[in-house]
């Protein structure tokens, strides 16, 4: 089997109370690959009560499915209090999805410098990309004080989980020959 080059995306969650992001990599911007992504969020985080997205063509197909399945009969009964309503921001009017787009620009500034140009595995993607998010949901929302007494800052981490989620080791594979590999365990 030869390598191939495929193009996937990431399809960025992020609440806009907690600032907390969730990350799922698709592979198209169709709506079915959306509404699979979505299915992952809401199966690991919650289903939100309100969603805000720009009019992508992609997210507005999504929006109509959603809205047919929550005002179905049975969908309705078993969705109960938990149907999700879709919020559009209005059309060339980028600016309203300020807090969103300072997200998407903090996590591809953290994909770029780490891949630059390589190439990778999915696997690897998924790796980094899990990594990425558990590293901007851990960044500071308050002051970093410097005196050691005081206590961590609030992070998004700490309004999800009570605490920071930060990995202490990081292994990276390295390819010596097309044989073997090498575990190096980084700083």
């Amino acid at each position: 089997m030869g390598n191939k080059d495929k193009t996937v995306y990431i399809c960025l969650f992020t609440c806009a109370s907690t600032r907390a992001i969730h990350l799922e990599i698709i592979t198209d911007l169709t709506e079915k690959a959306f509404i699979l992504a979505f299915r992952r969020f809401i199966s690991k985080k919650s289903t939100p009560k309100i969603m805000i997205s720009d009019n992508g063509t992609t997210f507005v197909a999504a929006s109509e499915t959603i809205r047919k399945l929550t005002t179905s009969e049975l969908i309705e009964e078993k969705l109960g209090e938990h149907g999700t309503e879709w919020k559009f921001i209005p059309k060339r009017a980028p600016w309203f999805g300020g807090f969103w787009e300072r997200m998407i620009g903090i996590v591809k500034g953290a994909i770029f410098k780490v891949l630059n140009k390589a190439y990778i595995s999915m696997e690897e993607l998924q790796t980094l990309v899990s990594e990425v998010e558990m590293m901007i949901n851990d960044r500071p929302l308050t002051h970093v004080s410097t005196d050691v007494r005081d206590p961590q800052p609030l992070t998004p981490s700490h309004l999800h989980y009570g605490r920071r989620i930060s990995s202490l080791l990081f292994i990276q594979m390295i390819d010596i020959s097309s044989t073997e590999s090498i575990l190096h365990i980084l700083p």
